[in-house]
């Protein structure tokens, strides 16, 4: 079997999940749905401690996708880092593509994923994609809310459409890099080190990830064609206090001034700012 005409490059779709199960299964639906990349993906979904496991509900889904579904107890070690490591150690995949358990993509996400890659012949990039949020809604179908475009767009977008769409011209364009909607090689990942497992709770390890991979002068890409959905869900306003928490760790860590503008952060961060955001 062959990708794209060439040798098989499997990729590893890497989903991090804790107690959200409904939204999940639309997330696997909507992979189950992808186009020319047939046999040439899998699908790891690792559990970080829910209350229920969830190996015979994705069994009964009768997928035609492989599905590894792997639980962890919770525990103090309980955190995104540490289950999307969780995940990259069992796969077998050359491009490691990480998103939420909360996200739906469109059918033909990971072959523009894929194709990028090849494009770019197995360049050193980091490929960053928007994350556009449905709308709170009477709308069961999410088909129908795509076509009716009942979501608000990423924010995100407003930045490049007043600076550029080439992260490269940007010095701080690893700022706009969120774990819901990322890749990178597993060369990558072995060669400069995977999540920083000391980041605890909500956020800024996918920053971390983006920032060290630009210091040590991997491309960051950003794909129009792989912008993701993300599922309406309640917002936990302790997510806050845990990112200055992890903000202020990561202060400690990169000391270098590049690092250090992210102070200015948290005036964009205020708490009502950002509830209204991810809302």
């Amino acid at each position: 079997m062959s990708c794209l005409g060439m040798d098989v490059m499997k990729c590893s779709v890497i989903i991090p999940y804790y107690n959200r199960k409904k939204i999940l299964m639309n997330t696997l639906i909507a992979l189950d749905r992808q186009v020319g990349m047939e046999g040439c993906f899998e699908v790891l979904v690792i559990d970080d401690g829910s209350d229920m496991r969830l190996d015979d509900e994705i069994k009964k889904m009768d997928l035609s996708i492989p599905i590894k579904y792997h639980y962890f107890e919770r525990g103090a070690h309980s955190c995104p880092a540490f289950v999307r490591n969780r995940g990259i150690e069992r796969s077998v995949g050359d491009l490691l593509v990480f998103i939420d358990c909360d996200i739906v993509v469109k059918s033909d996400f990971l072959i523009n994923r894929y194709t990028a890659y090849v494009s770019a012949k197995n360049a050193d990039i980091f490929q960053i994609g928007f994350r556009n949020s449905f709308l709170p809604s009477s709308i069961t179908s999410i088909e129908e809310m795509i076509r009716t475009k009942n979501y608000a767009q990423d924010l995100r977008g407003l930045i490049l459409d007043r600076l550029s769409e080439n992260f490269q011209a940007m010095r701080f364009g690893w700022i706009l890099s969120y774990g819901c909607n990322i890749s990178v090689s597993r060369k990558l990942i072995e060669k400069y080190g995977a999540f920083d497992e000391k980041i605890l709770g909500w956020a800024l390890e996918d920053t971390d990830m983006a920032y060290g991979m630009a210091k040590n002068g991997v491309k960051l890409v950003y794909n129009p064609c792989v912008d993701v959905y993300h599922q309406y869900h309640e917002f936990k306003e302790r997510n806050f206090s845990e990112w200055l928490e992890n903000l202020d760790y990561l202060f400690s860590e990169h000391t270098r001034p590049d690092f250090q503008m992210m102070e200015y952060m948290k005036r964009l961060f205020e708490q009502d700012s950002l509830l209204i955001c991810v809302r």
